[in-house]
């Protein structure tokens, strides 16, 4: 199965408002992250399934100041569906560290990340 073809196909597939801008959340149990629905009693209270999968082909990486240091960029995508209120989504997770979006303390973020590529500093 082509992950790359899948992970276009779900990125266009899904709208991510309800789970953009810190709407969703996760926790671990053991050593396994969970994904936490926003919507269900107030979010945070069931857990997500993870449907399926995409990634993108391993590239070299573009922040190299960053450490420690990381040679191959590595981005994924996971559909979520929620058993109880039935929502459908996806998420995209990323070694290149922040993405754009208004979070401004990640650490060690270079300022094109804090503040994202197209703004000012």
């Amino acid at each position: 199965m082509d992950r790359n073809k899948i992970y276009h196909k779900l990125v266009a597939k899904f709208d991510t408002e309800d789970i953009s801008e810190g709407k969703l959340t996760g926790t671990t149990d053991t050593d396994y992250f969970y994904f936490l629905c926003p919507k269900c009693d107030g979010g945070g209270s069931q857990i997500m399934r993870i449907i399926n999968y995409g990634q993108l082909p391993e590239k070299d990486f573009k922040y190299a100041e960053l450490k420690p240091k990381v040679t191959k960029s590595i981005q994924f995508c996971f559909e979520l569906y929620c058993p109880r209120c039935k929502l459908h989504t996806v998420v995209k997770l990323s070694n290149e560290g922040k993405q754009d979006g208004k979070i401004t303390n990640w650490p060690n973020a270079l300022p094109n990340q804090v503040l994202g590529p197209n703004r000012k500093t």
